[in-house]
C-alpha cells in the first residue's frame, strides 16, 4: 500500500505539517488538480485534533469542498462536540455521490470508494503530538 504523502502528514505528522496539509486542501488549485471527492473525510477526522490553530484552517478548508459551506462547526467547542463535528462531517461525505479513483488505496478508500478505517486509524495512532511552536 501506498499513501499518499499529504494524507500521511495531514493524518500523522505533527501540528505544522496538519495545518499545511489542511490549508493545501482548501486551496483551490490544489482542489483542481487533485479532485476534491476525496478530501472531506479525512479533513474530518482533524476536528478533534487538539491543537485549535489545526482545527480552524480544518473548519476553512472543510467549509470549501462541496456540500459543505455552511457545516456548522466551532473549533474552539468541547470534546463531546468536536467529535459529533466529526461523525456528521463523515455522515454528510457518505451521502456525497461516489466518484471512482484510478489510485484509491493511495487516498485511503476501498475500491467501493468507502474508507479505509484501519489504515486511517493506524496513521492516526502515530500522530506527532509533540508540543509545536511556529514563528510566523
Amino acid at each position: 500500500l501506498h499513501t499518499s504523502a499529504a494524507l500521511q502528514w495531514l493524518l500523522s505528522g505533527d501540528a505544522g505539517q496538519r495545518a499545511l496539509l489542511a490549508w493545501h486542501m482548501g486551496w483551490q488549485p490544489a482542489q483542481e488538480t487533485s479532485g476534491t471527492q476525496w478530501m472531506a473525510p479525512h479533513l474530518a477526522q482533524l476536528l478533534e485534533d487538539p491543537y485549535d490553530a489545526v482545527r480552524y484552517i480544518i473548519q476553512r478548508s472543510l467549509r470549501s469542498l462541496p456540500g459543505f459551506d455552511a457545516f456548522p462547526y466551532d473549533f474552539l467547542s468541547d470534546a463531546e462536540d468536536l467529535a459529533a463535528a466529526h461523525q456528521e462531517a463523515v455522515a454528510i461525505w457518505s451521502q456525497l455521490p461516489k466518484v471512482p479513483f484510478s489510485q484509491s488505496e493511495s487516498i485511503l478508500l476501498d475500491e467501493q470508494g468507502n474508507l479505509r478505517h484501519d489504515a486511517i486509524k493506524k496513521l492516526i495512532d502515530s500522530r506527532s503530538d509533540r508540543e509545536v511552536r511556529l514563528i510566523e
